[in-house]
Order: C-alpha cells, then sequence, then structure tokens
C-alpha cells in the first residue's frame, strides 16, 4: 500500500467545525482502545472487539460504526509497531489530532472527497490533486487519513498500487550507499557506472547543524528554542525525504532501462562500518538510510523489479577484478588499488560491483541463466526483505 498526500482547499467555518469535532471525537476514540490494549496487553482485534466494542459504541456515539471500528484498527497497528520497536520506555500515545475513514465511507469524485463524520452526516471538501496523482485515484483505496498540519488540511490516501509482472530482468545492478557519495551503482559487466554525488547534501546538514547551534547560543533554552528547533527539524526532514525520492527514482529508473535486479546493501550495522571523519559521521547518524531503501524497493515493485539484500562484509577491501581481498587494498576513503592485480579505482565504485557479483552468485533457485549472462525471472514483482526499513 503506498500513501498520497493531498491537500484539501481550505473549507468554510461551517465545514472546519464539524471536521475538527470529528478529529476530536475519533482521537480521543483511539486513545480508549489503546489504554484498552496496554491494559489488557492484547493486540487480538477479536478478543477487544468482544470485551470492548459495545461500551465503544456507548461512550463515542456520535461516531459511525464503521469509524469506532477504524480507531480500533489504528490503536492496534500503533500498539503493534510499539512492541516491534523493543527499547521504547514511554508508552505510545496519539498526541495530535487525526481522523481514519475506512474505504466505505468517504469517496472521491470530480476533484472533491465526500467524508462520512457521522451517523447519516456526510460533507463535502474540494480537493487539490496534482497531475500526477490523477492516475492513482483509480485504483482501489484502503484506509484514509485527514490531518490538519500547520493550519492546512490534507488527506492521507491510502492506494493499492499494480505492481507489473511481466518485466524480464536480464542484468543486475549493485547500488552502494554511503555518505560522500550517496550512492554509486555499477553491473558485473561493468557497462554502468554512475555516481550520486553527496555534495549538496553535506552542505544542507552542515547548514542546519549551525542553524541549531546558532539559535540555541542565541535563545539558550526554553519553549521559544524548543519551537524553532522542532521548525527547523521539520524542514529538514522534508528536504532529506525529497533527496531520497529524487535519487530512488533516479536509481531505480536506471535499473529499469537496463532491464536489471537491484542488489542493495543490507544496511545494518552501515553506521559502525564507515570510518570517517567527525563532520561526515554526525551527517551519517542523521541520514535516512532506511528511507532510501524503503523508497527504493516500493518503486522498483510498481516497476515490476526485483530487489535484493546482500550482506556488504569484504565488499569495499575485495578485489572485483581478480577477488583478492585485504584490508590494506582500501587506501582511503575514495581510492582502492590491490595489492595483487593492481587494480585502482574509487572505493565505492569497486563496493559496488562487489555487490553486483555477490547478488548473481546469491541469487535463488528458479532464476535462469539466458544467453550471454542474461537472467529471466520466473516470477518478477516477487521482492526479496530488505533490511528493515522505516
Amino acid at each position: 500500500m503506498l500513501t498520497i498526500k493531498l491537500k484539501l482547499r481550505t473549507p468554510n467555518n461551517g465545514k472546519s467545525q464539524i471536521l475538527n469535532e470529528y478529529l476530536k471525537d475519533f482521537t480521543a476514540c483511539a486513545s480508549w482502545w489503546l489504554r484498552k490494549i496496554q491494559k489488557d496487553k492484547t493486540t487480538s482485534r477479536t478478543k477487544l472487539h468482544h470485551r470492548y466494542y459495545h461500551e465503544a459504541r456507548g461512550t463515542f456515539n456520535s461516531l459511525p460504526s464503521a469509524n469506532i471500528q477504524c480507531a480500533l484498527d489504528k490503536a492496534i497497528e500503533t500498539q503493534r509497531a510499539y512492541w516491534k520497536k523493543k527499547g521504547n520506555k514511554s508508552l505510545p500515545q496519539f498526541k495530535s489530532l487525526f481522523g481514519c475513514f475506512r474505504n466505505d465511507t468517504f469517496k472521491i469524485e470530480n476533484n472533491a472527497v465526500r467524508l462520512t463524520v457521522g451517523s447519516r452526516k456526510t460533507i463535502w471538501l474540494p480537493l487539490i490533486i496534482p497531475d500526477r496523482f490523477k492516475e492513482s485515484l483509480n485504483l482501489k483505496f484502503g484506509r484514509s487519513e485527514v490531518k490538519r498540519v500547520r493550519g492546512q488540511w490534507y488527506l492521507y490516501l491510502t492506494v493499492k498500487p499494480e505492481i507489473k509482472s511481466d518485466v524480464k530482468s536480464e542484468n543486475v545492478l549493485g547500488v552502494d550507499i554511503g555518505v560522500a557519495k550517496l550512492a554509486v551503482i555499477s553491473t558485473p559487466d561493468k557497462k554502468i557506472n554512475k555516481f550520486f554525488s553527496g555534495e549538496e547534501t553535506r552542505y544542507i546538514k552542515n547548514h542546519y547543524h549551525n542553524l541549531r547551534k546558532k539559535l540555541q547560543a542565541k535563545l539558550g533554552e526554553g519553549k521559544n528554542v524548543y519551537k524553532a528547533l522542532k521548525r527547523i527539524s521539520g524542514k529538514e526532514k522534508r528536504w532529506t525525504k525529497d533527496a531520497n525520492h529524487k535519487l530512488s527514482r533516479q536509481i531505480v529508473n536506471i535499473a529499469k532501462d537496463n532491464k536489471a535486479v537491484i542488489a542493495i546493501e543490507n544496511l545494518k550495522g552501515i553506521r559502525e562500518r564507515i570510518k570517517a571523519t567527525k563532520r561526515v559521521r554526525r551527517m551519517l547518524h542523521n541520514w535516512n538510510f532506511r528511507q532510501l531503501i524503503s523508497f527504493i524497493e516500493y518503486k522498483a515493485r510498481l516497476d515490476g523489479l526485483c530487489c535484493v539484500s546482500i550482506d556488504p562484509r569484504g565488499t569495499s577491501r575485495k578485489c572485483s577484478a581478480c577477488g583478492y581481498t585485504e584490508k590494506s587494498n582500501r587506501k582511503s576513503q575514495s581510492r582502492f588499488k590491490c595489492s595483487n592485480c593492481g587494480l585502482e579505482l574509487n572505493a565505492d565504485l569497486n563496493a559496488a560491483r562487489n555487490i553486483a557479483d555477490r547478488a548473481l552468485e546469491s541469487l535463488p533457485s528458479g532464476y535462469m541463466l539466458e544467453g550471454a549472462g542474461g537472467l529471466a525471472l520466473p516470477e518478477v514483482g516477487l521482492a526479496h526483505n530488505l533490511a528493515s526499513s522505516a
């Protein structure tokens, strides 16, 4: 499932009041369910429904039955995510107002959305739909949300994309991820060699870091500096997300043009593996690698491509030409020179080639070699599990 963020045109005072009341009631209902889940220590929908549904109907009688069930689903999803992330100290809670709608409680038609916000109560709200999202409105909808963010109303529309399955893979594209170079890609035949510079990223990250330091020095501590830092953090996250979207799209497009399986390194331990200066390591800890991986994965699947996760250990020390592996081969962050055969090239490019080679060697049974090293996937659209992504 994919989520599309659509902006709602500013509703009039009457509709704004109705929406605000619904969001307050729905958030209260979801919080109520969350407390019941934490009390009973179960996320079994069947058990919770049998124990508390009638009580919920009596407590939140302004909400339709479908929306009360949506609130239960949202609470279960939130608690399960919390239990999955081990080590959290504080229990999850809903701090901002939101409202969920099951796919049978809303309808999009003529650039507007109809929302069921009460028993026999619906409102129509005009939508701003960019051209790039118009085709997505023909897909099957899932549970969606309405939120108010910085004074603007948004519909977070969940859609189920159509996964293509008719792409024949004929190559492998190795992807090495880093900070000096955000990504370097190559193929076993060495015909594709492309670098994605991290220069702009380092500049932007340093800009926000220095801005935070100046604000803290100027304002000290307190509510004002907290709000300012939160605002800056939001801008930085949005920039990072946009950069990851653009980078992932370029990588997937290259793989699509060359009908290639995308081989990408497993992210586990990446921050410990990369050796760099204090400044670069700071950016390394701030960069959302898992988000980049998840973007590559879902965009690849939409285009009918396959992603495989590769253990990267040794790829930075192994010679992609002769296979000789030695720590001394990696002369510096960017320089690789094989002590055995004398091959000298960019270290990240060498790693990308090794990742591609390792993927080619470890493809599961069912992949058939065709002609000069081509690959035919019996079921393209199958995406092997990547490292956990946010």
